[in-house]
């Protein structure tokens, strides 16, 4: 299955982009706050999220499933992140972003 690009809207829940269809908004923020966004993952099937930042600061990336579990994050010293894991259930996880640098940062983020 192809990645679809995502976006947030307003603090809102994530919403599913079409393939190739052009995101009008990326999320751009400040230092230290956390960006959530809640998808629903099928279980037993792999589940990918990849983001990718504008290169001025360091971005860490986390998935919790629905009870607060951390189930995978990647916490390199880039702003990109790549998750890969294989949900036990079919259910909502949440996908935390968050800018460690000292220098806002644009980023887009992918998800199956």
């Amino acid at each position: 299955m192809p990645l679809v690009e995502v976006t947030r809207v307003a603090g809102k829940a994530l919403q599913r982009k079409k393939e190739n269809e052009d995101v009008s908004r990326k999320d751009f923020f400040l230092l230290r706050p956390a960006f959530q966004y809640i998808v629903v993952f099928e279980g037993k099937e792999r589940a990918t999220v990849r983001v990718s930042g504008d290169g001025s600061s360091d971005l860490d990336c986390f998935v919790y499933d629905g009870g607060g579990n951390l189930v995978e994050k990647d916490s390199g010293p880039l702003d990109e992140c790549s998750l890969v894991w294989v949900p036990a259930w079919t259910g909502k996880f949440t996908i935390k972003i968050r800018n460690l640098g000292d220098a806002p940062n644009e980023y887009r983020i992918w998800t199956n």
